[in-house]
């Protein structure tokens, strides 16, 4: 059975099953028609998310109170793979808003949620900074630092290959705080990338997921105040984590069209393909 068929085998309420309709039907519409022209020519499909976003396909985590779906997981696995259907980079792309914004459902002041997840509902782009050049799966490792000054922290470090870096409108960031042992003493600080010392690099130039803009950002003595930790001091590691669980579940979903029509495709070539007679 191929893989996407197995989300067949669940029995869909009227409203997820008119919701991964939704879904297929952007996909078709608007993705597909367009994915091969954004690949080829690297171009971040702005227009095409804004859509995704007012039809709420991209904020269907988000409690409703702050204009998200409020809904769970497995509607969000639904949608995405509908997305990966149309391009798993559209996909990656339209969907980094969300993974940056889980830390702030679950450990978001009502301030922070009421400001940056509503962010997010009207359309406004978050992403994720953990990864640097040196400490990518091994989180404990990085260097980012930021350092107690009164009321605010002082920011310095590199993070890399930061997916959306170039269109976001702020960044969840995950920091050390303190000295000591490496998964207590890191956290996560919101930082608006129009932050002064915040500056952002060169968009890489990947051989895959060339819809979505990956690129290196830059803290210099970057000044941000404490309110803007997400969190108790020294649990970033531990919501980072938690966070990760659900970008595996998001990259997994994105995929699954792409892999059946892999296979698919495989099949149809070794049925065609002649060779030594």
């Amino acid at each position: 059975m191929p893989l996407a068929s197995i989300m067949v085998n669940f029995e869909l309420t009227d409203e997820q099953q008119m919701l991964r309709e939704l879904a297929r039907d952007f996909a078709n519409e608007e993705i597909k028609p367009n994915a091969a022209h954004w690949d080829k020519e690297s171009i971040y499909p702005i227009e095409a998310i804004a859509r995704a976003n007012e039809l709420g396909l991209l904020t269907l985590k988000i409690p409703q109170k702050y204009g998200g779906g409020g809904m769970g997981s497995f509607e969000e696995v639904l949608v995405l793979e509908e997305l990966g259907f149309g391009d798993p980079g559209f996909a990656t792309a339209a969907g980094s808003s969300m993974l940056a914004s889980y830390p702030l459902i679950t450990g978001g002041t009502e301030a922070q949620k009421e400001k940056y997840l509503r962010m997010v509902t009207e359309g406004k782009i978050a992403a994720y900074c953990v990864t640097e050049p040196g400490a990518g799966s091994d989180v404990q490792s990085i260097q980012t630092e930021a350092v107690k000054d009164g009321d605010e922290y002082i920011i310095n470090g590199q993070k890399m290959w930061i997916t959306n870096a170039t269109q976001a409108d702020y960044f969840c960031v995950l920091v050390n705080t303190s000295e000591g042992n490496p998964h207590r003493n890191k956290s996560l600080i919101i930082i608006p990338s129009d932050t002064k010392g915040v500056s952002i690099g060169d968009k890489i130039d990947k051989l895959g997921l060339r819809t979505s803009d990956t690129a290196p950002v830059y803290f210099d003595n970057v000044c941000i105040p404490q309110r803007f930790r997400i969190g108790k001091e020294g649990e970033g590691f531990k919501m980072q984590m938690e966070q990760f669980q659900e970008e595996r579940l998001f990259l997994s979903a994105s995929i699954l069209v792409a892999m059946d029509i892999c296979i698919d495709k495989t099949i149809e070539y070794c049925k065609d393909r002649k060779a030594f007679g």
